[in-house]
């Protein structure tokens, strides 16, 4: 597992942790899991960003496996290394049968 791999864990975590449960009175209260859902995704974000030592707002999700990368600003690429490196290997292989 990469680090781009576990921050999407993290993240994929806080965005499926409901906001709001139901109290015994059926009241809906805020979920304390969620806010501590948040604060997970929140520091794995800012440790990949130091990880790759790259201001927070370059990091962002691969188009293909949703791993976390340098997706934005100078250096930043749609495809996270190893997806970058399995296309370039597929294209490779179609330029060979195609000559």
């Amino acid at each position: 597992m990469t680090v781009g791999e576990w921050v999407r864990g993290q993240v994929d975590d806080w965005r499926t942790t409901p906001r709001t449960v139901l109290d015994t009175a059926g009241r809906s209260r805020p979920n304390p899991a969620y806010a501590a859902a948040a604060r997970a995704a929140s520091s794995a974000l800012r440790t990949l960003a130091g990880h790759l030592l790259i201001p927070l707002d370059q990091v962002g999700p691969c188009t293909t496996c949703h791993a976390y990368h340098h997706r934005y600003g100078a250096g930043g690429r749609p495809l996270c290394p190893t997806c970058h490196t399995a296309a370039l290997a597929r294209a490779r292989r179609r330029y060979r049968r195609a000559a």
